[in-house]
């Protein structure tokens, strides 16, 4: 269900991470000189190392420890780089406000119901907006809330086709599975998680 629709974007994120090391390896070739090549080097060796992580991140969103847990602005960083190419093709743009110090949250279900909620939403708006995401501790819970505006940009909007629009049905049952308590009210979406921290 969610990684079938998110399928697209993980592999552009890998493609992208690709096509940074062949560019980086043309200028290499390129180089005229010692110095050019070093520096050119240095360059493709350091891309090298974000391409890995990236990548490593990537399969670790896949299938991570089942008892593992995450720091929430790491999670909330991950999801929202793999739909960022997806949404800015559409014109959706996210603003964040964290409050959350350094809490940690269960891995799986925060970033598989993070994930999911942005997903259907980007589906629901498919087309320009403007997504407000908050996330605010409260005793020894972490409060998500997510809101969706359509929005005026310069420009015909860009309605993507999708692959198999994740319904909000899908979410309530990804939250369900994961004891993950989900208000919805239109395009606004809140979502409490317990802290992993609090001895769960």
């Amino acid at each position: 269900m969610l990684f079938g629709r998110i399928l697209p974007s993980l592999r552009h994120a890998l493609v992208g991470e690709l096509q940074a090391l062949r560019f980086g390896v043309g200028i290499v070739r390129a180089s005229s000189s010692p110095t050019d090549v070093e520096t050119a080097l240095r360059r493709l060796t350091d891309q090298a190392a974000r391409s890995i992580a990236h990548a490593d991140a990537i399969t670790r969103w896949g299938q991570p420890e089942p008892d593992a847990s995450i720091a929430i602005e790491q999670a909330i960083r991950e999801c929202l780089a793999l739909v960022h190419s997806e949404w800015q093709m559409r014109g959706i743009a996210v603003s964040q406000c964290a409050g959350t110090g350094d809490s940690r949250v269960h891995d799986r279900a925060f970033r598989e119901v993070l994930m999911a909620c942005l997903v259907a939403l980007g589906d629901d708006l498919n087309g320009a907006a403007d997504v407000a995401l908050k996330v605010r501790r409260r005793g020894e819970a972490v409060w998500l809330t997510l809101r969706g505006d359509p929005a005026d940009r310069d420009g015909e909007p860009i309605r993507a086709p999708l692959p198999r629009a994740l319904n909000w049905s899908d979410v309530d049952a990804l939250a369900g599975a994961h004891s993950v308590t989900l208000r919805r009210r239109g395009r606004r979406i809140a979502a409490r998680f317990p802290v992993a921290d609090a001895g769960s």
